[in-house]
């Protein structure tokens, strides 16, 4: 099983990539993110959906935001 160590990096890395994405689309691209796995997209489509972005491309934004913290 994880760490207690791994599961809380976790926690954090969730937290600082919701609040990358709150920043740059708004708090409704969380909604809009939620709503569209909910209704059965994948996380790519959902992605798409909320920010119009894939997942790969908010990766390398989230990371750039990540440095310049």
């Amino acid at each position: 099983g994880s760490s207690h160590h791994e599961i809380a990096r976790g926690y954090i890395a969730s937290y600082l990539a919701v609040r990358c994405m709150a920043e740059f689309y708004g708090e409704q691209s969380l909604d809009s993110l939620l709503s569209g796995l909910g209704r059965g997209k994948n996380i790519d489509e959902a992605m798409v959906e909320a920010t119009g972005k894939n997942l790969s491309d908010f990766q390398e934004e989230y990371e750039e935001w990540l440095r310049n913290l």
